[in-house]
Formats: C-alpha cells, sequence, structure tokens
C-alpha cells in the first residue's frame, strides 16, 4: 500500500484546546509558543541520534508546562515519527531481499568472468550495486535504531502529559482520538492514531480497539464477496492481452495496455482497500494487547473477560485476531485465557493459531503434552502448527514424540516432521523412521535440544530423499500444484552475461551453445519433479503470463496415460507475454480450494511451487505488499506450503522469500 506522511492526525488532539461541553482555554502564552518552536526544531532532526538529546530536553520542557495545546504537537510527532518507521523497516526488507540476490548475480559473473574477459565492466558495474545496496542497508538500520526509541519517548512524554489533565480535558481528548482511529480516511494517519491509543489509551482501549478490528474484518468480507465479478472483467481482458503478445511475438500495444489499466482500477482500489483495512486491523491487535498489558489487575480481569466474550461472538474475520490479542504481550493473565480457549476448541483454524500464538511464550504457557496431543489431530494444518511450536518449545519430549509419529505418517506430514525432527536435533535420518527410532532408542537418554538456531522450513538436502524434488525442494506431498511463469523473459538464457538483471535498456541473454533457457530449465525439472509424484498423486499445472490458464479444468490423479499426456504437455509451452503472479495465486488457491474466512477450508491441494523469472508486470496488483496481503489473507484457512523458486537477477527477490516464510514454505534462488 502507498503510503504517505500521516498529517492529518491530530488534530486528534485538538478538543483539548476547547471541545464541546468545556469551555475555551486561555489563549496560548508566549512559554508555550516558544516551548513549541524548540521541540519542532529539533525533532526535526528525530533521525541524528546526536540530536536525540536536545530533543528530549525540548520535549521535557514541553511536557512541564502541563498545557493541554501541547497534546495535539506530540500527537503529530508520534504519527510522522511511526510513519518514519514503517517506511524505514518496509525499506530495509526489501534492500536486504536484492542485496542477497545481488549477491548471488555477482558470484555467478565472477566465476565466467575468469573465462570471460569481457564481462569485467558488466561484472564492476554489479559489483558497485551491491557496495551501493550494502551502505543503503546500513544507513536504514541506524536510521531505524535512532527512531524506534524517540518514538517511545514521544509517547511517554505524551501519556505524561495527559496524566495532568483534568479528567473531563482527558475523555475530550480521547473522543477525539477515537474518531481518527474509526472514521479517518487517510488509512496512515489512522493507524498511527491506533498506535497512539494503545500507548496512552483508558482501561477500555482493549474492548474498542477489538471492536474497531471487528468492524473492518465485516467490511472486508463485503468488498471480498464484490470482487469475483469485478476480477472476472480483468480476467477477460488478460485473455485479450495474452492472446495479442502471442501474435505479436511478445508486444503490446499502448491502447490495449491503457484499456486494461482502465478496466482493473476499480477491482485494484477495492484490493488496496482490503489490504489496507487489514493493515488496521493488524495495528488494532498490537495497541489493544499493549493496552491490556499496563492494566491493573482488576480491570485486566475485566477486559481479559470481555475478550473472550468477544472472540465468541465475533463475525467472520475478526475471531482470529481477538484470540491474538491475548498473545499480543508477554501476559500470563492472558496466556491462561489463551490456553483456557485451547482446551475447549474444536475448529483447526483457531486451534493452530492459538498453538502458534502461544508456543513463544515457552513450556509454562504451552505445556509441551499438550502440543503432543495435536499430532495426531484430523488436520493438516494443525498438524503443522503442532511441530512449529514443538521446535518454538525445544523440550526433549518433543524429539521422541515427532519420531514416533514419524512411523505413521504420510505425504506432506512426513517432510513436516523430518523438517522438525532437524530443526531440533541437528541430525537428518530423511523421513527414516527406523534410523531416527534406533538413534533415540541409543542416544535419547542423553541428548539435549541446543538452545539457539532452531527454525522450522529451512530447506532441506533433497539427495537420496523420498517423493519429488523442483530446483533442490524436497516434499514428499502428493497433493500437489506447480504455478509455471510462461512470460517472454523465459526465454532468456539461465546463464547471466551482458543483462544479468533483465534490464530493458539493454539487450537479453539469449541462450549461447548447449546453454539452456529459463523454460527449458523449468520444463526439465518440471518432467523430474512429475516423475516423483506416486500413482494416485493429485495434481495439476497453473501457467501464467499475462493471462492465467492450467493444464486441466479440475485436479486430477496421476497415472499412466496421465504421466504421458502432462509430460508431453511440458515439452510444448512457449513463452510471451507478462508476469501475473497475483492471477496465478488467485487461481491456485481457487483450484485447491480456499475460500478464506474463520474455518479451515480443508484443501484438496497442500503443496504449491511457484516459478518465475521476474517482478510483477500484469495483474490485479502488482505491488509485492499486496499479493503478500492476499495471499496471507486467504491462505490462513487453508494452511498450504507455498515454495518459491526464482530463477535470473531480474527476481522480485523481497516478494518470492517473503512469500514462501510467510506461509511455511522454501525460497530457492537461482
Amino acid at each position: 500500500m502507498a503510503t504517505t506522511p500521516a498529517l492529518p492526525l491530530l488534530c486528534l488532539l485538538a478538543a483539548l484546546l476547547g471541545g464541546e461541553g468545556h469551555e475555551a482555554p486561555a489563549a496560548v502564552g508566549d512559554d508555550l509558543e516558544q516551548c513549541v518552536r524548540t521541540f519542532r526544531r529539533a525533532a526535526a532532526r528525530r533521525s541524528n541520534a546526536e540530536s536525540q538529546g536536545e530533543a528530549q530536553s525540548a520535549m521535557d520542557a514541553l511536557v512541564a508546562l502541563g498545557d493541554p495545546a501541547a497534546c495535539e504537537v506530540l500527537g503529530l510527532e508520534f504519527a510522522q515519527c511511526a510513519q518514519l518507521i514503517g517506511d524505514v523497516e518496509s525499506e530495509q526488507r526489501r534492500v536486504r531481499a536484492r542485496l542477497a540476490q545481488s549477491q548471488r548475480v555477482v558470484d555467478g559473473l565472477s566465476l565466467r568472468a575468469e573465462r570471460d574477459e569481457s564481462l569485467a565492466e558488466v561484472l564492476k558495474g554489479q559489483a558497485r550495486a551491491t557496495e551501493g545496496l550494502t551502505r543503503r542497508l546500513g544507513e536504514l538500520e541506524e536510521k531505524g535504531e535512532v527512531l524506534r526509541p524517540w518514538k517511545r519517548a514521544v509517547a511517554g512524554g505524551a501519556g505524561r502529559l495527559l496524566t495532568q489533565l483534568s479528567d473531563s480535558r482527558k475523555r475530550s481528548a480521547l473522543k477525539e482520538i477515537w474518531k481518527q482511529a474509526e472514521k479517518e480516511e487517510d488509512w496512515n494517519t489512522r493507524i498511527a492514531a491506533v498506535a497512539f491509543l494503545g500507548e496512552v489509551g483508558r482501561e477500555d482501549t482493549t474492548k474498542r480497539l477489538q471492536a474497531v478490528l471487528a468492524d473492518l474484518a465485516f467490511d472486508c468480507v463485503r468488498l471480498e464477496r464484490g470482487l469475483p465479478r469485478k476480477e472476472a472483467e480483468v480476467r477477460k481482458m488478460e485473455a485479450r492481452l495474452q492472446k495479442e503478445s502471442d501474435q505479436s511475438g511478445g508486444g503490446l500495444s499502448a491502447a490495449s495496455a491503457a484499456q486494461y489499466e482502465k478496466i482493473k482500477r476499480e477491482a485494484a482500489g477495492d484490493r488496496r482497500l482490503i489490504t489496507a483495512m487489514g493493515l488496521v486491523c493488524d495495528e488494532c491487535v498490537l495497541s489493544a494487547g499493549l493496552s491490556l498489558s499496563r492494566m491493573q489487575p482488576e480491570a485486566q480481569a475485566k477486559a481479559l473477560a470481555a475478550l473472550l466474550k468477544a472472540q465468541r461472538k465475533a463475525p467472520t474475520g475478526a475471531r482470529l485476531r481477538t484470540l491474538q490479542i491475548l498473545s499480543a504481550v508477554e501476559c500470563e493473565p492472558a496466556q491462561t485465557a489463551l490456553l483456557g480457549c485451547l482446551e475447549g476448541e474444536d475448529e483447526p483454524l483457531a486451534t493452530a493459531t492459538i498453538l502458534r500464538e502461544l508456543a513463544p511464550f515457552g513450556p509454562e504457557a504451552l505445556p509441551t503434552a499438550t502440543v503432543i496431543e495435536h499430532l495426531a489431530h484430523e488436520s493438516w494444518m494443525v498438524q503443522r502448527a503442532a511441530i512449529e511450536a514443538l521446535v518454538i518449545l525445544g523440550q526433549r519430549e518433543g524429539v521422541g514424540a515427532m519420531i514416533t509419529a514419524l512411523a505413521g505418517a504420510s505425504g506432506r506430514l512426513r517432510t513436516d516432521l523430518r523438517g522438525g525432527l532437524v530443526a531440533l536435533t541437528g541430525l537428518d535420518y530423511q523421513t527414516n523412521s527406523t534410523l531416527w527410532e534406533t538413534w533415540w532408542e541409543s542416544d535419547g537418554e542423553q541428548f539435549d535440544v541446543p538452545e539457539t538456531g532452531r527454525a522450522l522450513g529451512a530447506a532441506l538436502p533433497a539427495k537420496d530423499s523420498v517423493g519429488m524434488t523442483f530446483f533442490g525442494i524436497s516434499t514428499e506431498s502428493q497433493r500437489v500444484l506447480f504455478l509455471l511463469d510462461l512470460s517472454g523473459s523465459m526465454n532468456y538464457s539461465m546463464i547471466a552475461r551482458d543483462n544479468p538483471t533483465d534490464s530493458p535498456g539493454g539487450p537479453p541473454d539469449l541462450p549461447r551453445g548447449k546453454e539452456q533457457s529459463r523454460l527449458q530449465a523449468a520444463k526439465v525439472d518440471l518432467v523430474r519433479a512429475l516423475g516423483g509424484l506416486r500413482e494416485g498423486a493429485l495434481f495439476n499445472l497453473v501457467l501464467y503470463a499475462s493471462d492465467v490458464w492450467t493444464w486441466q479444468d479440475e485436479l486430477v490423479e496421476m497415472e499412466g496415460a496421465q504421466r504421458v499426456e502432462v509430460q508431453e504437455y511440458v515439452d510444448d509451452l512457449r513463452a510471451s507475454g507478462g508476469t501475473n503472479i497475483y492471477g496465478a495465486l488467485r487461481t491456485a488457491l481457487e483450484i485447491a480450494g480456499v475460500k478464506g474466512g474463520e474455518e479451515w477450508d480443508s484443501p484438496r491441494i497442500d503443496t504449491l511451487f511457484l516459478l518465475t523469472d521476474g517482478r510483477p508486470s500484469v495483474g490485479l496488483t502488482t505491488q509485492p505488499d499486496e499479493i503478500l496481503a492476499y495471499v496471507r489473507d486467504k491462505n490462513r484457512s487453508g494452511g498450504i506450503v507455498i515454495h518459491t523458486i526464482g530463477l535470473s537477477g531480474a527476481q522480485d527477490a523481497y516478494l518470492l522469500s517473503e512469500l514462501a516464510a510467510q506461509n511455511g514454505g522454501t525460497y530457492s534462488a537461482r
């Protein structure tokens, strides 16, 4: 979502200067005017660590006056600082991913430059770009380290000032803040208002923020229901774009592009609105949890009771976030309440959410024995969440339980259990339950789980593994969708030379001699992966360029005739057009049976492989964060693991790495 400074915020506490039913205050005095000018000058240098002391002193002087007019100044500074931090952290993630990809390109060019001196200048240019990204990342990290404590300091100053005000003026001020949190049309302003309430709100803040997110979640559902009709028109135009690209050898007229943008504008606007609402809901969870943590025991108990009642009655889209409020901060009564919800829960999606939310607080909040019981749950979503929780808890009992579960497991669960065991032990006996049992019988009594370095989801070696492997990512899943990029750039070489990032300003690196194109490499590995699917496995292919289509209309069971037919189909694939990643993911989730909502969808597919060589250029949205938000929201009810493969230096490393990380998968960059 595009970001803009949250300047309209606060207004926010203007009621402190004379709200409805209050007598207007006296004119601002010279002391206040001088303090405000001094504070604003100092705060303008907020990104400079050396200026922090001066800014803190100016704020202390402003707060000491005890004048309600100062609240507007502090509120605006909080909003601007929150926006800056959000922008910095967002760019950090992007730069970090681009840097990793740029370094991979440099490493590849360095090897080829040893044999081809003509690549020397290209290598130097790419190395300079990598150095620039390294410097930029350092600058962003330094800026974030300065801004975060300053934001906390401003919130603290505003809180101190509010304590000096009369109850009537405080109520009036909070009334105006709530207007911003509930009604403001500028979404960045709204997020800042919600965050500010979390810092300075009263005892009813948690309950009211839950109501805000419930209303927003309801609006999201309403918008989602209207999107299919609007998206249908967009899909028709995408099919036209693909046909034009095929007929013109990859070209696309300006008129067609303009018409496409016009048709998708309304639907794309709804998608952006849904994303924005989701971000506000996320902030409501954090701020409600923060407010909950600051309450006195009696007030906290009342708030917890209200939250538990609200989550039972919450409308679609709000229940899970209400549960997340209970784990948004380290608060023992909240954790106890959340564990109580787990004991009576029978919905897989809610069960998995509670396991994931409680695990970081340790075995005191989530007993290991309770998690082990869920390894045998009927839902693979709960099974995966239990494995993740056991890895986080890091208890010896979890190792033995997963080894026992492995003996009777099948499909993707075997891969998940292997990943959990590798994460907890540092060993890898693949999915051979006999070898794991033998090791556990001989060394289990003396084994201690490492304190650090545990993580489920890291890529595991594919060598000698049972099941199938696609570009080095192995799985024993037998319910798989493959999403294959057929955009025009897939005709380029797998070997980066003169144009390693597919810059439009230079000629593409086309295959030379015996070099493979990206499409050829993808075909070879896809046919190999299909060969790893057993008879009866459920699968399909989703192909995408400017348009999106599938090999078969429905999911297919693998058998002899289908195995031959799909391989012949793959051999005949050709590349032309743009890169519709959003459309491909949308189609894949539809085929799998993922609807989104508060209950587990029990999809027929449990694993996706997305392969691409570029960045999104076509589709309802081409913005990585909007694509991520869409998949995150939809797949929350599906629990499908999404693996991503990026070919070339032009891939969107940020989108692919985040897509895999947020959906339990592995990212492989080539």
